[in-house]
């Protein structure tokens, strides 16, 4: 029996209505669909009830996994409700259009932290990985991922920087002084403006150079993770540790692309895709360009999809008309 993918669409809050919606756009190419919606109190047998803040939304993969877990998947392709697929990706091609042997997973993409000099970038998550400790009262389970040693000669391994976790950062001035710039510029009215520059930005930039000196103590990645597509031999192992990762409520974006390092997964990411990638295309902040051209109606964007793009977001459904 030929093994097939399973789909699955993690939903940030209760939008029950794109339930439908959603099987419409991918019943036809996709034959196993699940839905992981938070707090979901209808009858549906697809739809698994999870508990827990959409920033650490690993925790719904690992919590939903009792529900979709199935022996005979290939892989498990998990998208955003807010992500489009190509609409030529279907459960038989899937694996060549990501370039997947049966053992890979796919992220767009795994990056570090920290920078080779060290220093931390102006990133506003990354609070979350300063904050991550080995030692959290309540949960023992930390000790059951890899050691500090263990975890950095798996960064090194999969080419990622390892050698400054544990260590106080050096700070890079010039991204406080960017982010100084972009709250500057985002004040609205003059009063606001003028305020910020006098009295709020000195406040603002001690406190981020307090910050992002201080170590980070647990090697950390970080990578886009509105969709990840796990191999169905790794699924339990990866949701083992993204749901510790979700118990201590660290930053999606760092958990997944962490999660994937610390299995040592053969992970293939945008890079080795030969097309074009989401952040090519000009829908990174607002998709209003494509609703314009496309009016609104999702029908029409889905017939002229950008053909060498393999998944547009962010596309919010709620903006779009689907009959």
């Amino acid at each position: 029996m030929q093994k097939k993918p399973l789909l699955v669409i993690i939903y940030n809050h209760k939008y029950v209505k794109n339930i439908a919606i959603i099987e419409q756009i991918y019943g036809a190419r996709f034959s196993q669909i699940h839905h992981l919606m938070p707090f979901y109190q209808g009858d549906k047998e697809n739809v698994s009830s999870v508990y827990d803040s959409s920033y650490y939304f690993q925790g719904y993969i690992s919590q939903g996994l009792r529900d979709y877990y199935q022996k005979n998947i290939s892989h498990y392709v998990f998208i955003a409700d807010d992500l489009l697929l190509n609409p030529a990706i279907n459960e038989d091609n899937y694996q060549d259009f990501f370039k997947l042997q049966p053992q890979d997973c796919y992220l767009h993409k795994i990056e570090n932290l920290v920078d080779k000099n060290g220093c931390i970038s102006v990133w506003f998550w990354n609070d979350w990985a300063h904050n991550f400790s080995m030692k959290n009262k309540g949960l023992e389970e930390l000790h059951h991922l890899p050691s500090f040693a263990q975890a950095v000669a798996l960064f090194k391994r999969h080419n990622l920087l390892s050698n400054h976790f544990g260590k106080q950062l050096k700070v890079n001035y010039r991204y406080i002084l960017s982010a100084c710039l972009w709250h500057l510029r985002n004040r609205k009215g003059l009063i606001k403006k003028v305020k910020w520059a006098i009295w709020e930005w000195p406040y603002f930039f001690f406190g981020r150079w307090q910050k992002y000196k201080r170590a980070i103590n647990y090697p950390l990645a970080r990578g886009y993770s509105d969709i990840v597509i796990i191999a169905g031999s790794e699924i339990k192992q990866f949701c083992y540790y993204s749901g510790i990762f979700s118990a201590v409520n660290l930053f999606v974006e760092i958990a997944i692309p962490t999660s994937l390092v610390l299995m040592d997964a053969n992970v293939v990411d945008c890079r080795v895709v030969d097309k074009k990638t989401w952040d090519e295309v000009d829908v990174t902040n607002t998709t209003k360009p494509l609703q314009d051209k496309h009016q609104n109606n999702l029908n029409s964007l889905l017939k002229d999809f950008p053909a060498d793009v393999p998944y547009l977001h962010p596309i919010k459904l709620s903006a779009w008309k689907t009959k």
